[in-house]
């Protein structure tokens, strides 16, 4: 690895969760993704929550972010936008701005944007403002057009 990796700039003052964080304010995202939590990781707004591949979780979830799932959901769901992986499985109620299902959805949810891949399966009851799907998207049940 080259060197110049851990090198910091030396225009570039120390940062940390308390002095970087007021710097940050007002100048947007790449601000907000520069600013240091105490263990060093880098915090953002943008990325998902993961349930991933071989993990089964049985319960609610709320939400202000996004969530992924490749494992496996039973319950309640109040989310910004889900994606069920081509492996995830959703049973229960999903609440969303955007609902991608590449794997299987079983149960009812309200979106605006409902996305079904080839191959992905959606069977209960779905009110949406948007649809896309694609050829070899299974759609099953009742689907709802909301304006």
């Amino acid at each position: 690895m080259p060197p110049e990796l851990f090198k910091k700039a030396k225009n570039e003052p120390d940062s940390d969760a308390t002095s970087a964080a007021p710097a940050a304010e007002g100048r947007g995202q790449a601000a907000v993704e520069r600013v240091l939590n105490a263990t060093g990781a880098r915090m953002t707004e943008n990325k998902p929550s993961i349930i991933s591949e071989g993990f089964s979780f049985k319960g609610d979830i709320v939400s202000n972010g996004t969530l992924h799932v490749d494992g496996t959901i039973d319950g309640n769901l109040k989310v910004d936008g889900i994606t069920i992986g081509p492996n995830g499985v959703v049973h229960g109620s999903v609440v969303c701005q955007r609902l991608h299902v590449k794997g299987k959805f079983h149960g009812t949810g309200e979106c605006d944007d409902l996305q079904v891949d080839t191959g992905a399966i959606v069977d209960g009851t779905v009110s949406y403002r948007v649809l896309t799907a694609q050829r070899g998207a299974v759609l099953s049940g009742d689907l709802l057009v909301r304006k």
